[in-house]
């Protein structure tokens, strides 16, 4: 049975666990085989390589078992103020995380033949779905922003 640990002591703009168990509805019950549990933290210490400040991670524990681990503090943080108090937008967008680290754990465990290289592609790909499964209608108004959030990332990444 998949658990959610919220160790986290951040202020949340949601009921980020309420949110989780709801969203995990949707998902596939295959794809969710071999999840021990999703953990909310605040921050990660130690950051990921070429200094990207990430909010999810995806640990693998070995004969088919995995666990999401979520960084709420940085999550919040790293989006601009504005968006914080944005109804709909906050969690359009922490569930791109849910779903990216779902789908490292379908990767490494129900697929064949990817090569490792291509793991985020494969992890933006199974995101990129599964959000087009619940946010269908929102997905296809925000699509025409992508390039541009994207492109003001990379500003505030370096």
């Amino acid at each position: 049975m998949l658990k959610i640990e919220n160790r986290s002591c951040s202020k949340q703009y949601f009921d980020v666990e309420k949110y989780i168990k709801k969203l995990l509805m949707i998902v596939p019950k295959g794809d969710l085989i071999g999840i021990e549990r999703i953990v909310l933290i605040d921050e990660f210490k130690i950051k990921k390589r070429d200094c990207i400040v990430s909010a999810g991670q995806y640990f693998l524990l070995g004969n088919g078992k995995g666990e999401i681990v979520i960084a709420v503090r940085t999550f919040f943080e790293s989006m601009p103020k504005i968006v914080r108090y944005l109804p709909g937008v906050k969690k359009f967008l922490f569930v791109g995380i849910l779903f990216h680290e779902i789908g490292h754990h379908n990767r490494y465990n129900f697929t064949h033949g990817i090569n490792k290289s291509r793991n985020e592609d494969f992890a933006e790909w199974y995101s990129d779905r599964m959000m087009k499964k619940k946010f269908w209608l929102l997905k296809i108004i925000l699509n025409p922003f992508r390039a541009i959030i994207k492109f003001i990332n990379r500003k505030i990444n370096g």
